[in-house]
């Protein structure tokens, strides 16, 4: 039975360590890095935190402050790959113009930890939902553009 577990935490931790080494490689590295880097490098540590939430809650459950702070990063992720995506095909693109489609997932996050007892969740797959189509619908666009 403990090896079951032992495997299980294992596996619940592997995203978490795979990540928290990129982001220490980027980290070391951070002022040299370009700006497409620079923000890569934000995405990765957003994605630290996110797969250590999914760690805790597959091992030893996940507190509910923590389940805010697992909605803001479940909710920051894709406009943050798309913020790197769009620095990747144009110079002039800033993390700054990131900033507002950051705002949409923080404001569910505020809500779900002021209103616990509220439908929130259901927002938040919303929410969630319409970011991945969006970031999947522009982003191919913008990479098509860039390839022509």
């Amino acid at each position: 039975m403990n090896s079951l577990l032992l495997l299980r935490a294992f596996i619940s931790f592997l995203p978490f360590f795979s990540t928290l080494f990129w982001l220490i490689i980027f980290m070391v590295q951070y002022r040299k890095l370009d700006a497409a880097k620079q923000m890569l490098t934000v995405y990765i540590g957003t994605c630290v935190v996110l797969y250590f939430c999914h760690a805790l809650f597959f091992t030893i459950g996940l507190p509910y402050e923590m389940e805010c702070v697992w909605t803001l990063c479940s909710l920051s992720v894709y406009p943050l790959f798309y913020g790197y995506l769009c620095r990747l095909t144009s110079s002039d693109f800033t993390f700054r113009q990131v900033m507002p489609w950051l705002c949409p997932g923080a404001a569910v996050a505020l809500a779900k930890y002021l209103f616990p007892d509220s439908g929130i969740d259901v927002v938040r797959t919303l929410l969630f939902a319409i970011q991945v189509i969006c970031v999947c619908y522009f982003g191919i666009r913008r990479l098509k553009a860039f390839d022509l």
